[in-house]
């Protein structure tokens, strides 16, 4: 004989509802989100079914330490999608207000009327909890990136748009050290003759003797325009030096 459990869930408490197979309500408990709360749940279901394998439980969510105990007793448990739950409550009436004493047993009729087509929950394994870690780190990152990029190009487009003249893009490395390096239109050097080789030799704009004879020379009248013109002109300087360096590898290799 199976004993059906619904468990609506919270963070402070679960309330907890039982029946036979037949639907007649078995028991009905509120105990508290803790290992005693616990204890006095597997305690209650003891007397009315000793085998843990027999006691079937459904609850909405698999993200709670109520699920890992009982699965760890042996409690078959299926997790049932909020929204099943949700198109299921013309059931018990036509009022579809979410409420605990309502919930719990709609879980238990769920479970109890369509167990066949529904497959018991069993926990990922180590591998896959370890690719769900990585996976939740790099969308939170990525999400981190964008939101950040879109804060600095609205803040340059009110108040340093010749950066976004010049550059475009604000995702390439060589664009994001020119802002560390000149911040401003303010922190822009003006100084005539003043040299530049540190900073673009970063971007390896400089590498052989042919990009080497070109010296940056900004002055007090360089244009928006001309800057984005010398630096197209370094990164097509450096693609023909690449270009050059791949010819020179030999065809054995």
């Amino acid at each position: 004989m199976k004993t059906i459990i619904g468990i609506d869930w919270s963070e402070k408490k679960h309330c907890v509802h039982a029946y036979n197979e037949s639907g007649a309500k078995l028991l009905r408990l509120e105990v508290a989100a803790t290992v005693t709360g616990f204890r006095k749940l597997t305690r209650q279901v003891n007397k009315l079914n000793p085998e843990p394998a027999n006691c079937l439980v459904a609850i909405e969510t698999a993200h709670n330490l109520l699920v890992d105990y009982l699965h760890d007793l042996g409690y078959t448990l299926c997790i049932l999608a909020p929204s099943l739950v949700s198109s299921n409550r013309g059931r018990q009436g036509s009022s579809r207000a979410k409420d605990d004493d309502r919930d719990a047993p709609l879980l238990a009729e769920i479970l109890r009327t369509d167990l066949g087509r529904l497959i018991p929950w069993q926990p990922d394994g180590p591998l896959v909890r370890q690719m769900r870690i990585l996976l939740t780190a790099v969308d939170q990152l990525t999400k981190s990136i964008v939101r950040q990029r879109n804060r600095l190009r609205a803040l340059l487009l009110r108040f340093y748009p010749q950066a976004l003249d010049a550059f475009g893009s604000l995702k390439t490395q060589f664009s994001l050290r020119f802002l560390t390096a000149f911040p401003g239109p303010a922190s822009f050097p003006t100084t005539p003759g003043c040299l530049y080789l540190p900073f673009f030799a970063w971007r390896r704009c400089f590498a052989g003797s042919q990009a080497a004879g070109y010296v940056w020379r900004p002055s007090a009248t360089l244009s928006h325009a001309r800057l984005a013109a010398r630096h197209r002109q370094h990164r097509a300087c450096y693609r023909r030096q690449r270009q050059e360096s791949l010819r020179q590898i030999p065809q054995s290799l």
